[in-house]
């Protein structure tokens, strides 16, 4: 089974563009290096707003480029400047570094990015799923170890058992069980008495 690819960034992010639609934009890039630690530049700001929609609201850096602030730094809009081409947000605090050309940022229009992460973890704590841990110390040889003879220990029903080891048919321990499908039902089992006060 692959990996999950989604990343904290694309569920704040997809969290974010839902909180606050339809106000745009949402995520951007800058297009400019800010010329300060207190700026930052995005030529996509100034045809998309007035001046006043972007007072007071967050800017969370959301992409480390070379050069520029950390990835979650938090600033607040303080100013804005769309004179002649000019689509520039003053923001405070100041950030460690000048915000580099292409860096991805968010605009929080009215919830504190920490805001966001707290509910996003508590989602991510409140979630369950199924996890199959297998009972292997229960079992004689459960974990299919290739030393073993597995006649000893399992018994075949209508098939020829064996140890696979192949990776690709192993979830647990050193290999698995491998049957050879006959005519009849087949199946391979091992029984096992658990009693109530087992702890598992």
């Amino acid at each position: 089974m692959a990996d999950p690819s989604t990343t904290r960034k694309d569920i704040r992010q997809a969290v974010i563009k839902k909180l606050y639609s339809p106000r745009y934009p949402i995520v951007g890039a800058t297009t400019s290096t800010a010329s300060d630690t207190s700026s930052v530049v995005d030529s996509i700001l100034a045809p998309s707003g007035q001046v006043e929609d972007y007072n007071s609201v967050f800017i969370y850096i959301a992409e480390l480029v070379t050069g520029g602030p950390a990835i979650g730094e938090v600033a607040r809009v303080t100013d804005t400047d769309f004179s002649g081409s000019t689509s520039k947000l003053t923001i405070a605090p100041a950030f460690t570094d000048e915000v580099q050309t292409g860096t991805d940022y968010e605009i929080h229009y009215v919830f504190h990015p920490t805001e966001i992460h707290d509910r996003i973890n508590e989602l991510l704590e409140n979630m369950r799923g199924w996890v199959f841990i297998p009972l292997s110390g229960l079992l004689s040889d459960g974990n299919f170890n290739s030393g073993i003879t597995i006649t000893d220990n399992w018994t075949a029903s209508g098939t020829t058992q064996a140890i696979n080891t192949t990776a690709a048919y192993i979830l647990f321990g050193d290999g698995s069980m491998g049957i050879t499908a006959g005519a009849v039902t087949t199946y391979s089992y091992q029984r096992v008495y658990v009693a109530e006060d087992t702890p598992l």
